[in-house]
């Protein structure tokens, strides 16, 4: 018969749930299943939490279920809702300042007034194509809340980019009553993609994994402290861009 320890093992459930779960006599489940059979003695001493894991996992206790014998302990996390609503509000935030960030420096280099209202006008097009093509390609995904790649969060942001910024110049086109000029499309395209994808992968490079306890978060956020890079440098292009419409 295995003992506890070679029976310990991770378990990712459907729901997104992690377990810890340990059993005698079982090397396929999170417990033992015997027909007829007399619960087995859940040691008092469990055992230790792999490194890294979160420290704030749940005991249960698994025994005797329906007539069915069933023995062992599981550390449970429930993880049910896949959405962090907090995470959609941030990356929703920044998506639109970097929309008024653009419509900004746009009006600035042409001489035009930077009033909010005004401001607000000239993104509004895009900031109402950008959300409104996003269920469709994904800029609030789950994969776009959790990333921790900067390279993936640029990829994410593409794909998002090449649906919702052309609706957004249709849409302006549409308050304009013309077909915007050939220079400005260029230069809206490549302007909100940089501080699109900018942001995004500056947040993805920040991101730290929640299910690791605080001694493991703490080294990799310093791991990314070390990473050299200038987010502003993306402004000095957006800048150079801005002053050719």
């Amino acid at each position: 018969m295995l003992g506890l320890a070679d029976c310990c093992r991770l378990v990712l459930g459907g729901s997104g749930s992690l377990r810890v779960a340990a059993s005698e006599g079982s090397q396929s489940g999170a417990g033992t299943e015997e027909k007829g059979a007399k619960p087995q003695r859940i040691p008092k001493k469990l055992p230790p939490m792999p490194p890294g894991m979160d420290p704030n996992l749940e005991l249960v206790r698994v025994e005797d279920l329906k007539g069915d014998a069933v023995s062992g302990v599981g550390f449970v996390k429930n993880d049910a809702n896949s959405t962090d609503v907090g995470r959609v509000a941030l990356l929703v935030a920044g998506d639109v300042a970097a929309f008024l960030i653009f419509a900004a420096i746009g009006r600035a280099n042409h001489g035009e007034g930077n009033a909010v209202a005004e401001v607000v006008g000239t993104a509004l097009p895009f900031i109402l194509g950008w959300l409104a093509t996003s269920p469709l390609t994904g800029a609030y995904s789950e994969d776009a809340q959790k990333t921790q790649d900067p390279l993936n969060a640029w990829l994410i942001t593409g794909k998002s980019w090449i649906a919702g910024v052309p609706v957004g110049l249709v849409l302006r086109g549409v308050a304009k009553g013309r077909v915007p000029p050939k220079p400005f499309i260029i230069v809206a395209m490549v302007a909100t993609l940089v501080l699109l994808g900018g942001w995004r992968s500056f947040l993805a490079s920040k991101t730290i994994d929640p299910r690791l306890n605080p001694k493991a978060a703490a080294a990799a956020k310093e791991n990314q402290g070390n990473k050299k890079g200038n987010v502003f440098e993306m402004f000095e292009l957006i800048g150079s861009l801005t002053k050719r419409w």
